[in-house]
C-alpha cells in the first residue's frame, strides 16, 4: 500500500510538472541542474582537496586570528591532553597556566619552599629515572636550544610506556616563525619531531599535522625503554 501511495505521489508531481508553462519548466530544470552541480562540486572537493591540505595552504593565508597574540594555548589542547596525561606527570614550560594534574617546570615560575628559583629545566629535570607517567609541553619546545637533548631527558624520567605530549606552533603560520619571534630558537615541524621520536624509540600513538584553532599541531608518543 505504501509503495502504491509513493508511486501515486510521484506521478502527481510529474503531471504537475508537465502542466507547467514552458518558462517555469525551464526554471525548474535549471534549478535542479545547479543544485546537482553544487552537491557534485562539494563531493569532489571533499575527496580531492581536503586530503591535500599542506603547509602552503596555511602560508598563503595572511589573515590570522587576533587571539593568537594572547597566549594560553593550553585551553585549545586541554580536552585531548587530559585523555593521555593521567597519573603523575610534569608540564614543561607551563608558565602561569600549567596542566592541572602536572608539576610545572618553568624557570620563571618554579620555586622551592624558601621562595628561591629552582635550578630545573627541560634538560635538567629533578626527578628519578622511570618515575613519571607523562610529560606535557605546550608551546615550549620551540624555545629550547637543545630539543633533542630535552627529549632524551623526558625519556629518562618517564616510566616504560610513559606518555610524551607535545603541542607545537604550526610551521604554516608565519607568525610563529623564528624570523618573526626572537624567542623561537628553531621551527618544529611534524617531520622533525617524528624523526627524533623514531631515533629515541618513542612510539607515535596520535598526531595531528593540520593546524587547529590555535594554528598549532600536536604529537603524542609512548616511551619504550630498550632494557625493559
Amino acid at each position: 500500500m505504501r509503495r502504491l501511495i509513493k508511486y501515486f505521489n510521484m506521478f502527481s508531481k510529474i503531471k504537475k510538472f508537465l502542466l507547467l508553462p514552458i518558462e517555469k519548466k525551464i526554471l525548474f530544470i535549471k534549478s535542479v541542474f545547479f543544485n546537482l552541480l553544487y552537491h557534485l562540486t562539494y563531493f569532489l572537493k571533499k575527496i580531492f582537496l581536503e586530503k591535500r591540505i599542506n603547509y602552503h595552504d596555511f602560508k598563503n593565508s595572511k589573515k590570522y586570528p587576533e587571539y593568537l597574540q594572547h597566549g594560553n594555548a593550553i585551553r585549545y589542547i586541554h580536552p585531548i591532553a587530559e585523555i593521555y596525561c593521567q597519573g603523575k606527570g610534569l608540564d614543561i614550560g607551563g608558565g602561569s597556566t600549567p596542566l592541572e594534574n602536572a608539576r610545572n617546570i618553568d624557570p620563571n615560575y618554579t620555586y622551592n619552599n624558601d621562595g628561591n628559583m629552582v635550578n630545573e629545566n627541560a634538560i635538567n629535570i629533578n626527578e628519578k629515572d622511570n618515575s613519571q607517567d607523562f610529560i606535557f609541553s605546550s608551546h615550549c619546545f620551540e624555545h629550547l636550544d637543545k630539543p633533542f637533548k630535552s627529549l632524551r631527558e623526558f625519556k629518562r624520567v618517564l616510566k616504560n610506556k610513559g606518555i610524551i605530549f607535545l603541542y607545537l606552533p604550526h610551521p604554516g603560520n608565519e607568525l610563529w616563525l623564528k624570523e618573526n619571534l626572537k624567542f623561537h630558537l628553531w621551527q618544529p615541524t611534524p617531520k622533525k619531531i617524528l624523526r627524533m621520536f623514531k631515533y629515541l624509540n618513542i612510539e607515535v600513538i596520535e598526531k595531528s599535522f593540520v593546524a587547529d584553532a590555535y594554528h598549532s599541531f600536536h604529537i603524542v608518543g609512548r616511551v619504550h625503554h630498550d632494557n625493559i
